[in-house]
């Protein structure tokens, strides 16, 4: 039983080291995992992002630490988080809009919200970038005016 536990090619003399080294990577990458969960958590609590759900907070924890990682200072990602998970006000996601806006064009152009997404917490597939803009952008021209990035926002965000 145990022989057929042990990763391919393992030493035949020691099959109980091959299973234990197995159990270890995967301890490893669950401590890991809680560890980030911790940081978002400890950051989005440190932010004091007031009036959303836990889940949230891990996501806006995990958007605070992306954006300082990524060179923002940590008042500007701080106001970035409070606007799009707490607050959404139309004042707010008016400078959040500004955000993703990176060319001032207007409007988000497809690539632009493909690169602030990750930023804020939000690692989707192509695919599910495309079933997002299918949903607000009603003229499919891969853009979106402020009225139907809002319905974007609030549609991922509910506070």
């Amino acid at each position: 039983m145990v022989k057929g536990l042990n990763p391919k090619g393992a030493q035949d003399d020691n099959p109980f080291e091959a299973f234990r080294n197995g159990i270890g990577e995967s301890v490893s990458s669950m401590a890991k995992s809680t560890g980030s969960a911790i940081s978002a958590l400890s950051a989005a609590f440190s932010a004091d992002l007031e009036g959303i759900n836990p889940f949230l907070m891990h996501k806006a924890g995990t958007a605070l630490n992306r954006l300082k990682e990524a060179g923002f200072q940590e008042e500007v990602a701080v106001h970035l988080c409070r606007a799009i998970f707490c607050q959404q006000t139309q004042k707010q996601l008016k400078k959040v809009f500004r955000f993703f806006d990176l060319d001032h064009s207007g409007v988000i152009e497809d690539s632009e919200l493909r690169r602030a997404l990750p930023l804020l917490g939000e690692d989707l597939s192509d695919e599910q970038v495309d079933q997002l803009f299918a949903a607000v952008d009603f003229h499919n021209s891969r853009r979106l005016d402020f009225d139907n990035f809002c319905k974007l926002i609030k549609s991922i965000h509910m506070p």
